[in-house]
C-alpha cells in the first residue's frame, strides 16, 4: 500500500463520518428547529 492509497482511504473514512454525522444532525436538530419556527 502506498501513501496515496492510504491517504485516499483515510479521507474516504473521514468524509463518510462527516457526511453521516451531518445527516444525523440535520434530521434530529435542524429539521425539528425549523418546524418550531
Amino acid at each position: 500500500m502506498d501513501w496515496g492509497e492510504a491517504t485516499a482511504q483515510w479521507l474516504h473514512i473521514l468524509f463518510g463520518t462527516f457526511w453521516f454525522g451531518g445527516a444525523l444532525f440535520a434530521n434530529f436538530v435542524v429539521v425539528p428547529a425549523m418546524m418550531r419556527l
